[in-house]
């Protein structure tokens, strides 16, 4: 996860440099609403990106902590599933 932020904070910092080399370049021409709707697309697909990572991290340890748990309860069942010698009933 902390190389995939990584990576996102360096393409978020190239698009922030982009954008100020863009607006310089094309400071004697107009500045189109298409360059500002394509940086904010970039943006928003890092930001997704960023955010499917985490979602995806969360559930792998989600799915970590359970297991556990979940071996533990098929362990008992087998266990408790087993005939009992010896008991009195």
């Amino acid at each position: 996860m902390a190389d995939i932020e990584e990576h996102v904070a360096e393409l978020r910092g190239k698009l922030a440099r982009f954008a100020v080399f863009r607006s310089i370049q094309s400071s004697d021409e107009a500045s189109g609403p298409d360059d500002e709707a394509v940086n904010e697309r970039i943006h928003q697909s890092l930001e997704d990106t960023a955010a499917t990572a985490l979602a995806s991290e969360m559930a792998y340890h989600e799915a970590f902590l359970r297991k556990p748990a979940t071996a533990k309860q098929d362990l008992k069942a087998e266990t408790d599933q087993q005939p009992q010698y010896g008991a009195t009933g």
